[in-house]
């Protein structure tokens, strides 16, 4: 991937640590069309630098990787909180009842108090 002048500028962006859908991205950035914003969040993310996640049935809400963590999301508000699991233990736990973990990612909705 070629790091172009307008890859520089999203990447910049998503690397501030926001939750963002396409569209607000776009208004971060509005010098660069919004077709061009979702090309090359597309392409961020078959490179493996941005995550997709799903926060609410409608959007799409992007988020540049810098370590893996989960997502815990107010279902009234939208804010998204990250936070770690000690993913070994819950592989243990799983393994002893017969089940092998590829992969964790969790989701957690709920409502901010």
């Amino acid at each position: 991937m070629r790091l172009t002048k307008n890859r520089k500028i999203l990447l910049t962006e998503l690397e501030k640590g926001e939750v963002l859908t396409a569209q607000e991205l776009h208004r971060k950035v509005s010098e660069i069309d919004l077709a061009t914003v979702y090309r090359n969040l597309n392409l961020f993310v078959e490179e493996g630098l941005v995550r997709e996640l799903q926060i609410s049935k409608d959007e799409v809400h992007y988020e540049f990787i810098r370590d893996h963590h989960h997502h815990a999301i107010c279902d009234d508000c939208g804010k998204v909180y990250h936070f770690a699991v000690d993913e070994q233990s819950l592989q243990n736990l799983l393994h002893l009842q017969g089940f092998d973990v590829n992969s964790v990612e969790l989701k957690v909705k709920g409502k901010c108090s």
